[in-house]
């Protein structure tokens, strides 16, 4: 039964403040706060979105030169890996002709 009361008066409560704010939204005062939180969330909008442009441009920029950081690196390793192989090649090959002019002389 108390619980049916909490229920009645909140239902109330409810009813009072709701219709509170309809009248005071349709008073002049209420036209005017109306009109201020509408155009301060246009401004909050337009923020938001200006600030997402720049956020994304900034979040491009930040990989192109990744990117390219990451190309050049490469290509560099790969330079580097080339120069090596074919050291190593060269090494192998003086390699082979000293055992053949070794094995020549016997």
């Amino acid at each position: 039964m108390e619980n049916n009361n909490n229920n009645t008066l909140m239902l109330l409560t409810g009813i009072i403040v709701g219709a509170s704010a309809v009248v005071f939204l349709r008073s002049e005062k209420g036209q005017k706060v109306m009109d201020i939180l509408l155009e301060k969330g246009e401004e909050l909008k337009t923020f938001a979105e200006e600030n997402a442009e720049d956020l994304i441009n900034e979040g491009k920029e930040i990989i192109s030169d990744v990117v390219a950081s990451g190309k050049e690196q490469l290509s560099t390793l790969s330079e580097d890996l080339k120069e090596v192989t074919d050291n190593k090649v060269s090494d192998f090959q003086q390699g082979i002709d000293k055992a053949k002019k070794e094995l020549n002389k016997t």
